[in-house]
């Protein structure tokens, strides 16, 4: 897991720290411990795993192998392998 810093805002307390989630390409999970110490010494700590989503993530555009052809000859691409990473659609295939 990658590491990222995350200050936290002026408006947060210790008790209720928050930050703004960053823009991610991706869903992405990262983890956090709360560590807190009394008045002698006593340390307790509890992780935390947040996960950011990301509202829409475009399609992926897969036009088949690479070709080469003759001039005036007919080119079929194939998009069959196009996606939709995060599922929420079917790609719609465009023709040009």
């Amino acid at each position: 897991m990658d590491i990222l810093r995350i200050d936290f805002s002026s408006n947060s307390s210790p008790a209720n720290p928050s930050f703004i989630a960053p823009v991610v390409p991706s869903i992405t999970n990262l983890k956090f411990s709360l560590v807190v110490k009394d008045d002698k010494g006593a340390i307790s700590n509890n992780p935390a795993i947040v996960t950011i989503t990301v509202k829409h993530i475009p399609p992926i555009a897969n036009a088949g192998a690479y070709q080469t052809v003759n001039a005036f000859k007919a080119v079929v691409l194939n998009g069959t392998k196009s996606y939709d990473p995060d599922g929420d659609r079917s790609p719609d295939l465009k023709s040009i």
